[in-house]
């Protein structure tokens, strides 16, 4: 049955703060007050359409980018037409951060965060609330090779992994390549977590833990 009903689209947002980084680089140098670095708390579209980070002009100024370079671009509303490139931009998301340029669009009426630096989060997404979220593979993770016949010395019963993943702050998962082949991948659970220090925890129980 026809309906006269407008249904509103619900475009997938993140909550960020965009950063100038060369503010950043200055206030590191002691050159530039902390309260001086530019930066703007937003939520801002999600577009799998774009590739890179795309600003408006208006937000361009507000971060008061340098000026890096003029690119020819193609998009929906602009094909092959000369834009301005300004950067770095340190995208700050639930405690992650990356950077990437922005892409000056003059037809842009709001941001979009496209697929380069969206990639850089490794996010999941969150089905009931229409959202994205952290996954484990949004932390930092590395891969060891680990011999098949050992494995329970350094994984064992349900309670020993868990009681391991808590107190080192990490999650283990084990992959089969095939045969006697076996990844162990540690996935870190916060920022500062040394994954290194908890392979050579795991290299006390099972020497032949390598990293890939």
């Amino acid at each position: 049955m026809a309906t006269n009903e407008i249904t509103k689209e619900k475009c997938l947002e993140m909550d960020v703060c965009l950063i100038n980084e060369a503010d950043v680089q200055k206030k590191l140098a002691g050159v530039l007050a902390a309260s001086k670095v530019h930066m703007i708390n937003m939520s801002i579209k999600v577009d799998t359409g774009c590739s890179e980070l795309a600003l408006p002009k208006s937000l361009v100024d507000k971060l008061n980018l340098d000026y890096m370079d003029t690119v020819q671009v193609s998009s929906s509303t602009d094909n092959n037409v000369p834009i301005n490139l300004y950067g770095m931009v340190i995208i700050y998301w639930e405690g992650l951060t990356t950077t990437a340029r922005a892409y000056c669009m003059p037809s842009l009426d709001a941001p979009l965060l496209g697929l380069a630096p969206l990639y850089q989060f490794r996010p999941e997404f969150d089905w009931p609330n229409n959202s994205l979220k952290l996954s484990v593979f949004s932390f930092p993770q590395k891969r060891y090779h680990i011999n098949f016949n050992e494995i329970d010395k350094v994984i064992g019963s349900d309670d020993k992994i868990e009681y391991f993943a808590k107190e080192h702050q990490v999650t283990l998962q084990m992959k089969n390549e095939g045969g006697s082949k076996m990844v162990l991948i540690i996935c870190a659970n916060r920022l500062d977590v040394n994954i290194d220090r908890v392979a050579e925890t795991v290299s006390h129980f099972e020497p032949s833990l390598k990293p890939i």
